[in-house]
């Protein structure tokens, strides 16, 4: 197999620039949650009674990064209640579920806090209690499910002193970088730095050597060949990830849409599609490679090894500052619940 290898020498500048931010900047990549949703203390009210019509109205809120604005990325809220208590009055098709479609802005600089919204998901009528029971109480269910994506970026070392022999080279490998959260439901709280040695190849260039006469003084310059040996790094980084918030994780696989995984089609989902999520890598422009291809998280943790090819090896010439990006993908579904009592009339 023929190896590919990059040789990048980078300017001092260069180094002295990747360290420069704007302070005071607002932290949109912050937090824990994505999208949330709640009941309104009203819509409906605790205490309801038959034959009557109640509003049930949700406060929607994308309180995460990452925004749900295109046509095929947005988020389906559903409504649960049991048909025994209950009829849509709006003549739902399914009896016990009513589902509705969400698009949220995340947080930025035009909306700090991200979007949120009030929606009134269905108006229900309370049908006569059966039976003898006086004042039965039923809970109402509201689940919420959504595509989303943790971004992180990381500066990272490209460090060919594997042997920590060099004099005050330009950066060194930092091993481990911890995390809190990136303003979304599954956040990445570790990667771990690895420059794995994969070889050497030797370079050799014409260069210019000074003479000088017995004095001391410059007489000539004569061109000679010279030999350099540059080490053969393979960049990985183990990235461990945790899912932060208290929904459900479940893969986001190419072709999947919003409905397939959300909606009423949602029943389909495979069984290895529950607690498991995809994950993307780039050094610089590169896309690295990334091992499981589906990660699973297990006990709401797991990890993924993205590294650069063996036959992609690097060529450092001297050590420099490169960029790290990674990017989640998942499809996040969570619930909230309120138990109602109803009154009997009659």
């Amino acid at each position: 197999m023929n190896k590919k290898y990059f040789i990048i020498i980078i300017f001092p500048l260069l180094l002295i620039l990747s360290g420069c931010g704007r302070p005071g900047a607002l932290e949109i990549y912050t937090g824990t949650s994505g999208v949330d949703i709640a009941f309104m203390e009203s819509a409906p009210q605790r205490e309801l009674y038959e034959r009557s019509e109640v509003m049930i109205t949700l406060e929607v809120w994308n309180k995460g990064a990452y925004s749900l604005i295109e046509r095929d990325e947005y988020a389906i809220i559903g409504l649960n209640y049991d048909p025994l208590y209950f009829r849509d009055a709006g003549e739902s098709p399914i009896q016990g579920y009513k589902g509705v479609d969400v698009w949220l802005h995340g947080k930025s600089l035009s909306w700090p806090s991200g979007e949120r919204d009030l929606v009134n998901i269905a108006v229900l009528e309370v049908r006569d209690v059966p039976g003898t029971r006086e004042m039965p109480t039923t809970t109402i269910k509201a689940n919420i499910c959504y595509p989303y994506t943790t971004f992180l970026t990381q500066t990272v070392c490209m460090d060919a002193d594997i042997y920590d022999i060099a004099h005050r080279p330009a950066c060194k490998n930092q091993p481990r970088y911890s995390y809190s959260s990136q303003g979304a439901p599954v956040a990445i709280s570790r990667i771990d730095s690895e420059m794995l040695p994969a070889g050497s190849i030797r370079q050799s260039e014409i260069a210019g050597m000074p003479v000088a006469d017995p004095d001391g003084w410059l007489e000539d310059i004569r061109m000679a060949q010279q030999d350099t040996t540059l080490m053969v790094v393979q960049p990985s980084f183990t990235i461990h990830l945790k899912n932060a918030g208290k929904g459900i994780v479940l893969t986001r696989r190419e072709g999947q849409t919003v409905e397939d995984v959300c909606g009423e089609r949602s029943g389909n989902i495979s069984f290895r599609d529950i607690n498991s999520l995809n994950v993307k890598a780039w050094l610089g422009n590169n896309e690295l490679k990334c091992e499981p291809e589906i990660v699973s998280m297990i006990d709401g943790a797991g990890r993924v090894r993205c590294y650069v090819p063996r036959d992609e090896s690097m060529v450092v010439v001297s050590n420099y500052i490169d960029t790290l990006r990674v990017e989640v993908d998942y499809f996040y579904r969570e619930e909230t619940s309120k138990e109602v009592r109803i009154n009997r009339i009659r």
